[in-house]
């Protein structure tokens, strides 16, 4: 009889908390025959073993709770929990012994009616395990990348009453959290044509879960669109840029250095350059004057009619420039036209420029000096008289001896200053020129005064 009412309490006792899906299992440990309960004739012993971490809290239908709990005693990891019963009615009839703990939304039912004078019952009671189950299956879903879906199973697991401490649940969630807003940013930066920053977040995801494919598919279209339209800026960029649209091509420039396109170094001398060209533009750097050549001011003959000048001169900077001067008798010298082609003058002169006086002192100085060198090649007509002797041709009648171009070289040095006036450029030029050889100095007119005129730019 006491085997059958054994068997049946723990049939009940799994069949009530399978039905219940309750958390707490219990087992009916062993009793000698010969172990009764000693608290007294009519008394019945319970004794109740279960894990420190349940934490048990118990309720009976028919007393109260300082009228069973006995004692209980801390065993190792284990508490036992010692509770006594009257057996005599209307205490023993139709008793529900109920067993609880904190985290436990239902509790286990024992059915403890009808106990027998002096029996002795031991019961141990564990939990099934609750934290391993549902964690793994958080992880599941977050690889697959069902954060949402793993977000709430990190939260039930948050719950079960074998959760540890260690706060890996709580990581869990706020890692969640923060890809969730990844996401979110990354998607709408998209929209937004910024791919840069769409292409960032999508990395910061993959580096935390790289099982997500559906974001590396998002980050690798996005990488895709981010080529395209770096490609679109360059052409456009370069359009504006080549018809003078420098804000706008600097605009454009800039939009790609900011999406992060591999050619970003290409685009940050685009920049570079756009940004010389506006400075010039607003400062008017850039000058172009057309000159004249006279070899001496008390009575100038104008030797060098065709004559022009360009350069760069800088507010701050060292700036440089280069002058190309002839005269008609170069190209009648190309035509053989002997009579006309005397002193022939053809040469080319560079150098630098700088501002001696900077507009951080004052900017109502617009001077500039420039100095430089250059090449000078002037040809000359040279016949056989009747001696033999070599002599120049000056003009007039032609001889019936044979001409001949004789080449006269120099290197000339010069100096001057130039005036800007708004858009009016003023430039005079001071040039010595140093013949090669000795019997052509005269010749080849060694001092040059050039005055030009031009426009800045």
């Amino acid at each position: 009889m006491k085997t059958k009412t054994i068997i049946y309490l723990l049939l009940l006792c799994f069949t009530y908390n399978l039905v219940l899906a309750q958390e707490l299992v219990c087992d009916t440990v062993p009793v000698d025959k010969s172990t009764i309960c000693s608290l007294g004739e009519t008394d019945a012993c319970i004794t109740i073993i279960a894990d420190k971490s349940l934490e048990l809290g118990f309720r009976s239908t028919n007393e109260n709770l300082e009228d069973f709990l006995s004692n209980k005693e801390n065993i190792g990891s284990k508490v036992h929990y010692y509770l006594h019963f009257k057996t005599t009615p209307p205490y023993n009839f139709d008793r529900t012994f109920e067993v609880f703990t904190k985290k436990n939304t239902n509790p286990l039912v024992l059915d403890l009616s009808y106990l027998l004078p002096k029996e002795l019952r031991i019961y141990s009671i564990t939990a099934i395990p609750c934290y391993d189950p549902v964690f793994r299956e958080g992880n599941t879903l977050f690889l697959a990348g069902k954060y949402r879906a793993a977000r709430e199973k990190y939260v039930n697991a948050q719950s079960c009453f074998d959760a540890p401490l260690d706060g890996e649940l709580e990581k869990k969630i706020v890692q969640i959290d923060s890809i969730m807003a990844w996401i979110e940013k990354a998607d709408e930066s998209t929209l937004l044509l910024d791919y840069n920053t769409a292409i960032t977040y999508y990395w910061k995801i993959i580096l935390v879960n790289s099982f997500d494919q559906q974001v590396v598919n998002k980050r690798n279209a996005v990488i895709q669109k981010q080529m395209a339209h770096c490609n679109k800026c360059l052409i456009t960029a370069d359009k504006y840029h080549k018809e003078g649209e420098y804000d706008r091509a600097m605009e454009i420039y800039q939009r790609a250095i900011n999406q992060d396109c591999n050619n970003k170094k290409d685009f940050l001398a685009k920049i570079d350059e756009v940004k010389k060209r506006i400075e010039s533009r607003k400062n008017k750097y850039r000058v172009f004057t057309y000159e004249l050549g006279l070899n001496k001011l008390e009575n100038p003959d104008l030797m060098l009619p065709i004559s022009f000048s360009t350069g760069k001169y800088l507010d701050y900077k060292v700036g440089g420039y280069f002058t190309f001067v002839t005269n008609p008798a170069f190209f009648n010298m190309l035509r053989s036209d002997y009579s006309k082609a005397m002193q022939a003058d053809i040469g080319i002169s560079f150098g630098m420029n700088f501002r001696p006086i900077k507009p951080k002192i004052t900017k109502y100085v617009p001077l500039w000096l420039h100095f430089g060198t250059g090449y000078t090649f002037m040809g000359a007509y040279v016949y056989k008289d009747a001696s033999g002797e070599d002599i120049r041709y000056d003009g007039g009648d032609l001889p019936d001896a044979k001409l001949k171009v004789v080449p006269y070289h120099a290197i000339p040095f010069e100096t001057g200053v130039l005036i800007k006036i708004k858009r009016l450029a003023l430039r005079y030029t001071f040039q010595y020129r140093f013949a090669t050889e000795l019997d052509t100095r005269e010749y080849m007119s060694p001092y040059v005064h050039s005055f030009g005129i031009g426009i800045c730019y």
